[in-house]
């Protein structure tokens, strides 16, 4: 398939009626096939995900160069709604959140919006905000965890008697 060839299989499946976007929302790829007519091989469809994944990646870290340094689980989410609705989506808060490391807040913020203006309700989106906010729930309490485990031992080391010097040796 051209390039030329996939612009216009988008493009019908973007202009087709609410009902049928949605039936292709919940069923995939099986039902856009009964409305396009192309398929990418197995090795280019490896290839032209792998490069929209590097785009994605350059634009995010262009617009929030600390994503480098936040966990895989945040990183994903970030890939998740980028890959749903584009590098330019506005999500000021879950932004600000994950730059803070406020994982809840994060969670509460990264949900991608379901009903569309004109009217199609896009509930293929609602399986992947699930899982956006189960990753930044677990990150949360596993951060939570580690916080709290090295709490514990600093306290219980500050508790501690402080270990007996060395005996002098001449």
């Amino acid at each position: 398939a051209t390039r030329a060839d996939v612009d216009e299989a988008w493009h019908a499946l973007m202009s087709a009626p609410p009902a049928v976007r949605d039936r292709i929302a919940q069923i995939g790829a099986g039902e856009a096939r009964k409305h396009v007519k192309i398929e990418l091989p197995a090795d280019e469809l490896e290839r032209v995900t792998l490069v929209r994944f590097d785009e994605f990646e350059a634009a995010l870290l262009k617009t929030y160069p600390a994503m480098v340094g936040w966990p895989v689980e945040a990183q994903t989410v970030c890939m998740s709604i980028a890959w749903a609705a584009g590098t330019g989506a506005a999500f000021p808060k879950m932004y600000a959140a994950l730059h803070r490391g406020d994982w809840l807040t994060a969670a509460d913020e990264c949900a991608l919006r379901v009903d569309m203006p004109d009217g199609f309700r896009n509930t293929g989106l609602i399986p992947r905000n699930r899982a956006n906010k189960a990753l930044l729930l677990a990150l949360a309490a596993a951060w939570a965890v580690a916080t709290w485990v090295v709490w514990v031992g600093w306290a219980a080391w500050a508790a501690s008697e402080p270990p007996a010097a060395p005996p002098y040796q001449d």
